[in-house]
């Protein structure tokens, strides 16, 4: 590692005798976007605290030693969330104006063409498309999330040529599945489907390299699998996904033509460190160990935090190693580097970041969740003001006029599409003519909003300048947020409930924290989302704002960010800032009257048959006929071209298409969605946060999720799935109509549904639910003694059921108290205690002969 760091220095000496303005044409721009960054946890900022644990822990060599050959930019915002921000990033408009939520990619409005999509419109021009445009040859590894339901929302149409990497907010970082653990989420295709997409000139299709998709190379603590090859292979297993990034980049960097300078490379690689599943090979793990005890640190004792600082350490490696093969390559010279976060660390458990001493992070609006990690470095940039911060102020949508001005596009009055000049402020040519013909075609403005214009300004004059391109020009963080650069100073008011309103220590989180949430006093996760409905984790507002350390800021807090960077010092109140006040909500209330809010739809289950369709995998799923309308603005014929991958999940493309088609039935779905809002806040308190991270100073209350089961029932299975579909409909009847009422055609505005009060009905209906999973599975547990809860005796119709379908109702009893029954699957845990249904939907069932095994 500290070959590497001195290599950077070296090379960045070298580069300094290099003008701004490259001597061989437009430079290289290399583009290196981190997740879930927290602002504690990168190197530069640690030092600067003077703790010594957090400095121990914190370990980025390489990325400190560019930063301090380079500019850290200290003023830069982003999104408080990741679609949001990678929205902005791509498309050079606010949050505000592209994309607000993290909308399922499987969304779709038929009726909206244009914005009725998850994600950037299709009009809106990708900021690879503008360097295209300028000659640059365009590459992409890494996360999207920006949307997939066209051929011109994935990576292919906004410029990338060739891309690997996948499409949701996050998979698993082993086997590439969906997964509840990595984003919270359960989709209408039950998260089945892998999520990694590859594509070059031959092929674009789910990943086609069978080793790219296991978990096969995954080196386990205490036994030999995957551990055999030392060296490299334990440092970056070859199944790990940032391994097949980083190779992915590196084989761009060293296949680039250097001879045509007029083709400069532009590479985006899109890590998913550090966004959850919390994931990391051993040798990182054990690496992180010793260099703490090198540094005379404690060892780490909370496992969120020691699994997220070793992804902290191998994303620092990963870097160290770009910069390497550009080295090699003799392209870093002309290289301009930039890194940034998509946004703050998450602070909930079992996140692992630490905003310290900033206040809040993700999902908020303060500093600590919008104040996002970046720098730019590379040997275009000056010697003169290597080194230095840049205070000004940055908005994640400048990047794209930015790298456009690098580009040479700001000096080009000729360039007509799919950007162009006007009186020196670049003008977005495709989304202009989507507007064109949504007039021409006097589409509802309702129905069919019009796409804002750019956002974005060129920062690099600015920065070489020293001078802040954005001074008296507002950032409009979200509808509830803004910083304004004034007279008075640098303004930021935040309005309404923020959550995550505290400010936490510089070794965060840790076994106190834990406590504090086993205590159900947070800092807990805001909602999941099961079958594209939220869930939140109490019935009772109080609660909720307790468990995630909300803060209500009403009509607005008013921060002085230049002498309160870390705003604890609320000047609403403050008379002398009356005048400023109210300028500041005036100038939100205008700016949240040009929000861009179309409808996205919902999520069709046809999107599923199109997954399966080609190979299993995440992807485009729109039949082209569909598209075909707006042709001129992505219509790409033919898009999966090159074959089908091996298909790579257990069970068979029919059986998974018949599981995701009897969840989807209108009365089921609905029926279990009841089900699933009766029971979630039970079991986020007394299961989730009960087991949701592991301190090594004390047990946990309860032992793992996975531990806590034991086999109880081995239930022989006979039934097709015609009857159990016939089953499902006679058992969901009542439960449909309950769900109905909660999550019928109109969900509330915020999509966000309180759970249903338990009623007697239900609680028959949970304990036949029960019956119907363990059908599926063929098999049922029962938890531990310790986590008993009392239950009422099971109802006559319950009993009656269980007897007529052959199945035998064992009632354990533990100190008087009837056990719980839970069946558990992979990533899924379903619990039963008559009252209450805990219920993960990736049941796992395989079809043999029409039958259920």
């Amino acid at each position: 590692m500290v070959k590497v760091a001195v290599a950077l220095v070296a090379c960045a000496a070298v580069a300094s005798a290099f003008s701004a303005v490259p001597q061989a044409g437009k430079p290289h721009i290399v583009l290196i976007l981190a997740v879930d960054y927290g602002h504690a946890n990168l190197g530069y900022n640690a030092r600067k605290t003077g703790n010594k644990q957090l400095i121990a822990e914190t370990n980025t060599p390489n990325l400190d030693a560019l930063i301090d050959d380079g500019v850290y930019l200290s003023q830069h915002y982003s999104y408080a969330v990741c679609a949001p921000s990678r929205s902005s990033l791509q498309s050079g408009r606010f949050g505000s104006h592209v994309n607000m939520f993290n909308t399922a990619p499987e969304a779709v409005n038929s009726a909206d063409p244009i914005s009725g999509y998850a994600g950037i419109p299709v009009a809106m021009t990708g900021m690879a498309e503008v360097l295209k445009s300028a000659g640059y040859r365009t590459h992409g590894v890494g996360k999207w999330d920006i949307g997939m339901a066209t051929p011109a929302h994935s990576p292919f149409g906004k410029g990338y040529e060739t891309f690997i990497g996948y499409y949701q907010h996050a998979n698993d970082y082993w086997n590439k599945r969906g997964s509840f653990l990595a984003t919270g989420e359960v989709d209408m295709c039950l998260s089945l489907m892998l999520d990694f997409f590859s594509y070059n000139e031959t092929y674009r299709g789910g990943n086609p390299n069978p080793g790219q998709v296991t978990d096969s190379c995954k080196c386990q603590e205490g036994t030999e699998t995957g551990c055999q090859n030392g060296g490299d292979e334990n440092t970056y297993p070859s199944c790990f996904e940032e391994t097949i990034f980083m190779n992915a980049a590196m084989d761009r960097i060293r296949a680039h033509d250097t001879s045509q300078p007029q083709h400069p490379l532009f590479l985006f690689h899109s890590f998913h460190f550090l966004h959850t599943p919390l994931e990391a090979p051993i040798a990182a793990i054990r690496e992180l160990n010793q260099t703490i005890r090198d540094k005379g640190g404690d060892p780490i004792n909370l496992e969120s935090r020691l699994m997220y600082n070793s992804m902290v350490l191998l994303m620092d490696k990963i870097v160290g190693r770009l910069v390497q093969t550009l080295v090699g390559k003799g392209m870093f010279e002309n290289t301009l580097l930039a890194f940034l976060s998509d946004n703050g660390g998450p602070i909930y458990l079992p996140a692992g970041a630490n905003n310290y001493p900033l206040k809040g992070g993700k999902w908020s609006d303060w500093q600590g969740g919008v104040l996002a990690n970046a720098f730019i470095s590379g040997g275009v940039v000056p010697a003169s003001i290597r080194g230095t911060v840049h205070a000004g102020i940055f908005s994640i949508a400048d990047w794209y006029t930015t790298f456009a001005e690098v580009a040479g596009l700001y000096d080009n009055d000729e360039m007509k599409y799919p950007v162009s000049l006007d009186d020196g402020v670049l003008v977005d040519q495709k989304a202009k003519a989507a507007n064109d013909w949504m007039d021409a075609n006097r589409l509802d403005e309702t129905t069919n909003p019009r796409l804002p214009p750019l956002d974005g300004v060129p920062q690099w004059a600015a920065i070489l300048a020293g001078r802040d391109a954005r001074d008296g020009n507002p950032i409009h963080i979200s509808p509830q947020a803004l910083v304004w650069k004034q007279d008075a100073g640098l303004l930021k008011l935040v309005t309404g409930k923020q959550y995550f309103g505290r400010h936490v220590g510089p070794v965060f989180p840790n076994c106190s924290t834990l406590q504090s949430g086993q205590n159900l006093q947070g800092p807990a996760r805001q909602t999941v989302k099961f079958l594209d409905i939220q869930y939140e984790p109490s019935t009772n507002q109080e609660q909720i704002d307790t468990l995630t350390w909300t803060e209500d800021c009403g009509g607005g807090c008013l921060y002085d960010l230049a002498s309160d960077p870390t705003e604890s010092n609320d000047l609403a109140s403050d008379p002398a800032f009356a005048v400023e006040l109210e300028r500041m909500q005036a100038k939100l209330a205008a700016l949240n009257a040009t929000l861009f809010l179309p409808n996205r739809g919902d999520q069709p289950s046809t999107a599923c048959d199109s997954f399966i369709n080609h190979g299993g995998f995440y992807g485009p799923f729109m039949a082209l006929e569909q598209t075909s309308e707006t042709h001129q603005w992505g219509y790409v014929p033919d898009f999966y071209k090159g074959g089908s991958p091996p298909w790579p999940l257990d069970r068979t493309p029919d059986e998974v298409r018949t599981m995701i088609s009897i969840v989807n039935k209108p009365k089921v779905l609905n029926c279990l969605r009841g089900l699933i809002g009766d029971v979630w806040p039970s079991f986020f308190n007394e299961v989730l946060m009960q087991t949701v991270d592991t301190c090594s100073l004390y047990p946990n209350p309860t032992p793992d999720v996975e531990e806590v089961l034991i086999p109880a029932l081995d239930l022989p299975v006979d039934i097709n799935a015609s009857s159990l579909e016939q089953w499902l409909d006679a058992t969901c009847e009542e439960g449909y109509e309950l769900g109905l009422e909660a999550y019928g055609s109109e969900p509330n505005p915020d999509n966000v549904v309180p759970p249903l009060s338990p009623r007697r009905d239900r609680r028959e209906q949970s304990l036949e639910v029960l019956y119907w999973l363990a059908v599926l599975k063929g098999k049922a547990h029962t938890l531990a003694e310790d986590t008993v809860v009392n239950t009422p005796t099971p109802s006559p119709r319950a009993i009656s059921w269980s007897r007529r379908s052959g199945f035998r109702l064992e009632q354990r009893e533990c100190e008087g108290k009837l056990r719980s029954y839970t069946l558990l699957e992979a990533e899924t845990l379903i619990i039963v205690n008559h009252m209450k249904l805990y219920i993960g939907l990736q049941t796992h069932y395989s079809l043999e002969e029409g039958v259920l095994q």
